[in-house]
């Protein structure tokens, strides 16, 4: 290759380098472009939507000693479709206005913006608020799956992170407004008490789970006036590091109204479920086309069934696996949830309790506790009870 400004990288990094941070890129110019700037053996590339970027850094080697910095701008489907149908190491380089790019005996030419072009990703004017784990981050995001998907109510749709100096704990809260969900995890230092919401009606929060893995380690930094808020993430395997940012919502997050119906936690009735038997069961009912499971105590197990769906195909019953049930109830929940429960929850066991059948639902486990409102539905269309339903047993995936 006879183009100047020569680098080279392994195609599987730069696949996973574009693969992250095209997560963060826009439908249209200049946000559908990704920034690559290369210096002194590292490619920075840098993606940014209109309120929520990232910049990701990984080893990249120059064809010469001294080598000139290179900072340009390419499509970033086009190049990340490139990278994944070649097989070799990459080859890139800058000749004109064209980068020119070479992978064995395949070559192509990109048009180019020969210029930085996306909004800079800096941490100059942030202050780290907390530092921690990959594993507490992750902990504290999961209440993400509580969140509301209606985007007409923003603030049911973000994750309220809160800092807690003294304890030295991060916290997680959702809403959807029949549900509400907390998480905690240990930070290994909090440097600041303090609260920021996080919309993720772009899905800022899920892409985020998604790019973190539990041995990295994360500093969340914020600005002077907690506007925006960066997560800094060194990844311990893939020699890779990352600063993801997003601007935060004002904080009209109603946690005081969910601490308090979360204090009031009833204990009338409890048990402990078994996670991957409640899964099954929750994954059964959804199969018949109905969101309402029935839950109901008969001879000291807890039975699930699936309520009858409008198009009546049948009714599906199962026994759930518990141990320690105390007192008897029945209610009805939306099954979505019980297979949230169940994600959240992983291998743990959950407990659960409730009061009665119009009173709100509680599940716990370590680190995790969330609290759903039951529904009703016409006694017509809730099937009867099975005399001898099978015991639910946890598959193995």
């Amino acid at each position: 290759m006879s183009a100047t400004n020569t680098f080279k990288i392994e195609r599987q990094a730069l696949a996973i380098l574009m693969s992250t941070v095209s997560k963060f890129a826009g439908r249209t110019p200049p946000y559908d472009l990704v920034d690559l700037h290369f210096e002194k053996g590292r490619l920075f590339a840098s993606c940014f939507n209109g309120e929520a970027g990232i910049k990701a850094i990984v080893a990249a080697e120059a064809d010469v000693e001294n080598a000139p910095t290179a900072t340009f701008g390419v499509n970033v489907g086009l190049l990340a479709s490139l990278v994944a149908a070649v097989d070799g190491d990459i080859k890139i380089g800058i000749k004109d206005d064209k980068v020119e790019m070479k992978s064995g005996k395949a070559s192509s030419k990109l048009n180019a913006v020969l210029a930085a072009s996306l909004p800079a990703i800096e941490t100059k004017d942030m202050q780290t608020i907390a530092v921690l784990s990959g594993e507490a981050l992750l902990t504290a995001l999961n209440a993400i799956e509580f969140a509301s998907n209606d985007i007409t109510r923003p603030t049911l749709c973000a994750l309220l992170i809160t800092l807690d100096q003294e304890s030295g704990q991060v916290h997680g809260w959702t809403s959807d407004s029949y549900s509400a969900a907390h998480t905690v995890a240990k930070a290994n230092e909090v440097k600041e008490s303090c609260s920021l919401l996080i919309y993720n009606g772009g899905r800022f929060v899920t892409n985020l789970i998604s790019m973190v893995a539990k041995e990295d380690q994360v500093q969340i930094m914020s600005n002077p006036d907690k506007s925006r808020v960066t997560f800094g993430v060194r990844e311990a395997k893939a020699r890779r590091a990352m600063l993801i940012t997003t601007p935060t919502m004002e904080n009209a997050f109603p946690l005081d109204a969910i601490k308090q119906m979360m204090s009031a936690r009833a204990e009338k009735i409890s048990a402990t479920l078994d996670s991957k038997a409640l899964s099954v069961c929750a994954k059964q009912v959804e199969i018949m086309g109905t969101n309402t499971a029935h839950l109901f105590t008969k001879g000291g197990e807890i039975h699930i069934e699936s309520a009858r769906a409008k198009d009546d195909v049948g009714v599906i019953r199962n026994v759930l696996k518990t141990g320690n049930l105390q007192g008897e109830f029945d209610l009805n929940l939306n099954v979505a949830y019980l297979g949230k429960v169940a994600s959240v929850v992983g291998e743990n066991p959950a407990s659960y309790s409730c009061s009665e059948a119009t009173k709100p639902v509680f599940f716990s486990a370590a680190s995790f506790e969330a609290v759903l409102m039951p529904i009703l539905v016409n006694a017509e269309l809730v099937a009867e009870k099975a005399e001898e339903p099978a015991a639910a047993e946890a598959v193995a995936a």
